[in-house]
């Protein structure tokens, strides 16, 4: 009895895709098997056995395009995937060779764009699935003039199952056998799907399967859900939009926010060697500039997965009051440089900080608002739309914006109680950001005209003398009680 059923279809949080075949292996998880046939048993069918199965098939890549805009779900895949990359370009190159067209029963071009050796060529398409049937005499609704005597049923958990590696493959497969359907051709390639059922730790896998392009740890860290807790704090922040949490996102790494916001963590790098000392020596953060991003996320992972094993709020719960204000600084930074500079900088001089020797101008031909202005740059932490409130006058360097940004952590405090961050009573760092920053802004500037940015950012006694400044000043807070006007 033929059975008439749909390509795919979507069942509550599954995902059942269905796809033709004339190959099918299954091979069992080689431990369990042994210890399984060892006690007497006899061998196991797929469908009693508990353990972890793997599936191979090889199937045409017509098969995979089930319907427009239509993709098997792909969130554990801990990359992005770039369809316009050299390697993309190299997989659809591969697959689509229409001067090697196949030919009909009288040698005659079939309309079948081929490349028979695809199937070896290319690494295939590996999905992890919660449970695979094999049916027998299918045909497809639309389709019920064709009967297939196999057809796997896949189904997969639309957040933790799916496409775990060959994400490019798989949607370079989608892309090119839409554009021969226009031209009223179907490829003529095969792809091996691996179907991997019962897995126990599928970002593990995921993570393991991709390490041959070297996936960014930040991909793997999303995947495992490590930054939900960053998600929620940063959510009412105009950037938020624009974050890239997996590799070939577009926007602004994540790393390159944890790498920030690590700069006010006090567990980690705290304020002062010694609180005793009769001047206290303040503690440089070991991610001050150009640290390792690996061992940045890996502290940030390690304390995340702790608070949750010891069922504690982490760090960075407990610097949700102040998340708003760092990154409202780094703005006003960016922004608003050249005028504290003016302001502040060289006494009654007149200072200058279009004439400091490397400043540059924010100008270019490539962009241009509807006033007529022109630009190189947008804030960082903007919400990144062209608009006169998000462009910078002059090119801030990231190695200029840090180390003047990071000596604010000088001014926090932490609930005795609570372990919530906090600035220091009395001050009001909006009102007051700019005077501060006057404190240290002439030896930034002189330092930075000889040295450059990042030699400025990744210098010792840049940091050393910045918080040293800022320790200074909160003293001087301390004892008045109230910030001077």
């Amino acid at each position: 009895m033929v059975q008439n059923l749909k390509r795919y279809e979507k069942v509550e949080n599954t995902f059942i895709l269905r796809v033709p075949t004339k190959q099918i292996t299954v091979m069992y998880d080689p431990h369990r098997l042994e210890e399984h046939l060892s006690s007497g048993k006899d061998f196991p069918s797929p469908d009693s056995w508990e353990h972890t199965l793997l599936y191979t098939a090889f199937i045409s890549v017509n098969d995979l395009f089930v319907g427009k805009d239509v993709l098997m779900p792909m969130g554990k895949n801990p990359r992005n995937q770039n369809t316009k990359s050299s390697v993309s370009n190299n997989i659809a190159s591969s697959l689509i060779n229409e001067e090697l067209d196949s030919l009909d029963e009288n040698q005659q071009p079939a309309g079948y764009p081929t490349n028979e050796s695809f199937y070896i060529n290319n690494r295939g398409i590996a999905v992890v699935a919660h449970r695979v049937n094999q049916l027998k005499n299918v045909s497809f609704m639309g389709e019920d003039t064709i009967t297939y005597p196999e057809v796997l049923e896949i189904h997969m958990d639309e957040k933790e199952g799916g496409n775990i590696d060959g994400g490019h493959t798989y949607k370079i497969i989608l892309e090119q056998v839409q554009k021969m359907a226009k031209k009223e051709k179907k490829v003529n390639a095969f792809v091996r799907l691996e179907i991997n059922v019962n897995l126990r730790d599928v970002t593990t896998f995921a993570a393991a399967r991709n390490t041959n392009a070297a996936v960014k740890e930040a991909s793997i860290m999303n995947s495992r859900g490590e930054f939900d807790t960053l998600k929620i704090l940063l959510a009412d922040l105009p950037f938020y939009e624009r974050i890239a949490y997996r590799q070939n996102d577009k926007g602004i790494p994540i790393e390159n926010i944890v790498e920030y916001i690590e700069l006010f963590n006090q567990k980690k790098s705290p304020l002062y060697e010694s609180e005793e000392m009769m001047i206290p020596t303040p503690v440089i953060p070991k991610q001050k500039w150009g640290a390792s991003k690996k061992e940045i996320l890996k502290f940030y992972s390690e304390e995340i997965n702790s608070a949750i094993v010891e069922e504690r709020l982490s760090e960075y719960d407990l610097m949700e009051p102040i998340i708003k204000d760092i990154f409202w600084l780094y703005t006003e930074i960016e922004r608003n440089l050249h005028n504290i500079y003016n302001k502040y900088a060289n006494g009654k001089r007149n200072a200058n900080f279009a004439a400091l020797a490397y400043v540059t101008r924010n100008e270019t031909k490539e962009k241009s608002l509807a006033s007529g202005k022109k630009y190189r740059q947008i804030t960082t932490y903007g919400d990144g739309e062209i608009k006169d409130e998000n462009v910078m006058p002059y090119v801030i360097d990231k190695g200029l914006v840090i180390p003047i940004a990071g000596m604010f952590r000088m001014l926090l405090d932490k609930d005795k109680e609570t372990g919530y961050y906090h600035w220091i009573k009395g001050l009001d760092i909006k009102q007051h950001a700019g005077l501060i920053i006057g404190f240290v802004i002439e030896e930034a500037m002189k330092s930075v005209a000889e040295e450059g940015p990042d030699n400025y950012a990744k210098d010792r006694m840049t940091w050393k003398n910045n918080l040293l400044t800022m320790s200074q000043y909160r003293m001087r807070l301390s004892t008045k009680g109230v910030v001077p006007s």
